[in-house]
Order: structure tokens, then C-alpha cells, then sequence
């Protein structure tokens, strides 16, 4: 723990999109700038640099539903977005993110065909859990390589 440079853990939320006007579910990684033991409370880092390190985390995910809507946008990943963000952890479990949504849209002209399209980003805020994702892979890894 005290060399690892990075601490990623999975994310699972739900995105309000603006441009889309609707509520995405999601998951991805989050990745923090530095190790972060679970087993200490998030009230003990009183140093700013520390407090930061431990709440703050890049989001880098995929949505769970499809965002294709005829002739207006499709999917980035078959009919999936790319989800690109930052969070912040009030709580050990619980992360509230801002960041875009990732997808391709079609031009409002009508006289441009629909296989030109070009990349839009959207904003989006969400509430997601945070979850520790070496508990959840220690089995395999035990399992593998006995």
C-alpha cells in the first residue's frame, strides 16, 4: 500500500444528462492519485493535500442503457456512451460526479446524410457507490495462481 501510486475502484451510478434530458445508469473505474486504505476513517486526513487525495478520483465508464434516438444521436460503443468525469467522496461509499457523456449526433439539417455525424460531448452530474475492487477479485487471484 504505502508504494502504490494509484487506487482504482469500481463505480456504479446514476447520470442526469442535459442535453439528453434524461437519467443514464453507468459504471466505471475511478481512479485516485494516491493509496487509499479503506479501513481509515475519511475524518482522520486533516491535511488539505491528504483530504483531497483520498475524496477526489477521475471517472472513466460506459453507460448501461442505450442513448440511440433515431435520427438524433447514437452510441459511441454500439449504442452506448462513453462516460468522462470527476468525483468527489462525502462519505466512504458514496461519490457525487460531474464529467460528460461521450456520443455521437447526427446534423439537424435535413439535406445532410445520416452517415455524417460528428462527436458530442453532454454534461452530466450523478450520485454513484464506490466500491473497493480488490476484495472482489482477491478469489480469482488466489484461484489462479495457487
Amino acid at each position: 500500500m504505502k508504494n502504490a501510486k494509484l487506487y482504482i475502484t469500481l463505480d456504479l451510478g446514476c447520470a442526469y444528462v442535459w442535453r439528453m434530458d434524461r437519467v443514464l445508469p453507468y459504471t466505471g473505474v475511478n481512479i485516485y492519485f494516491r493509496p487509499v486504505n479503506r479501513n481509515i476513517p475519511l475524518r482522520t486526513y486533516k491535511e488539505f493535500w491528504d483530504y483531497l487525495g483520498v475524496r477526489t478520483s477521475l471517472l472513466l465508464g460506459v453507460t448501461l442503457s442505450s442513448v440511440e434516438k433515431t435520427d438524433v444521436r447514437k452510441g459511441l460503443f454500439g449504442n452506448l456512451a462513453l462516460v468522462l468525469g470527476a468525483g468527489f467522496r462525502p462519505i466512504p461509499f458514496l461519490k457525487i460526479n460531474g464529467g460528460c457523456m461521450v456520443y455521437y449526433s447526427y446534423s439537424s439539417n435535413p439535406l445532410v446524410s445520416r452517415e455524417h455525424y460528428h462527436t458530442t460531448l453532454s454534461p452530466f452530474v450523478s450520485l454513484s457507490i464506490d466500491m473497493d475492487v480488490k476484495p472482489l477479485f482477491a478469489g480469482i487471484g488466489e484461484s489462479i495462481f495457487k
